[in-house]
């Protein structure tokens, strides 16, 4: 590895300079890069790499410049590591349209879509993509770890059904956001969401911040089929 004064940029200088300079710096480079890499269990980035050769190995090795994220891309490709996506099955239609201002006759109100999801999130969720050696992805715990249960409300007029920090000052007595999390195991009323979780979510956060954004429109709110979603009154015969 050679590195160039301009720019105060540590770099290649060729792609041939890995492969052809023998230099004691060079093996003790690679040899520091090579063990943190390791120390980091897998999980190592661009940014993460970058951020130890400019803090800890140009500091040991009295260097003052610094290299880039992109830089640290090449390098990383250099010693043997590629970004290798972990695919999820995720699909696009393609038929996004252009957003336009409907035209509602008098009398009528705009009905405002409004779709509810939960997603449960593990302590040991890896990021999507990672950087290994090529048919060599470290493995993976087997454990899933502590969980976070996260219930949310989108639309496309604002995105997640929040109020903006102004309208939260107006309304001090209101959450802020329609977002619930729930963390299993928390004690015994919380090891799973159940429809009261959803339906107390519903009535305290969502509807009231709906009127708010949209104080003259009306929520048409989906959910998905999900068992823990049906609920009969506390009166009715099982």
């Amino acid at each position: 590895m050679q590195y160039s004064n301009s720019e105060d940029e540590y770099k290649y200088e060729s792609d041939n300079d890995y492969s052809t300079d023998s230099s004691d710096e060079n093996y003790y480079v690679i040899e520091k890069s090579l063990e943190f890499i390791r120390e980091s269990e897998g999980k190592i980035t661009p940014k993460l790499y970058r951020t130890f050769v400019n803090n800890t190995l140009f500091s040991q090795m009295k260097i003052t410049a610094s290299i880039s994220e992109k830089t640290s891309r090449v390098w990383l490709r250099k010693l043997g590591f590629i970004p290798q996506s972990r695919k999820k099955g995720i699909y696009f239609d393609g038929h996004e349209h252009p957003d336009k201002d409907p035209i509602l006759p008098n009398g009528k109100k705009l009905h405002i879509f409004v779709t509810h999801d939960e997603c449960l999130f593990y302590a040991n969720d890896d990021c999507p993509i990672i950087w290994a050696p090529l048919g060599e992805p470290p493995l993976r715990k087997k454990g899933q770890g502590k969980s976070i249960m996260v219930s949310d409300f989108l639309l496309e007029t604002i995105g997640c059904l929040k109020l903006t920090d102004e309208q939260a000052q107006v309304y001090p007595n209101i959450s802020q956001e329609a977002r619930k999390f729930l963390r299993s195991g928390k004690n015994e009323e919380e090891w799973w969401w159940t429809a009261k979780h959803l339906l107390e979510q519903v009535k305290n956060n969502a509807i009231p911040i709906f009127e708010i954004m949209h104080s003259n429109a009306i929520a048409i709110f989906a959910f998905n089929n999900s068992t823990n979603h049906g609920a009969m009154a506390d009166n009715a015969l099982c």
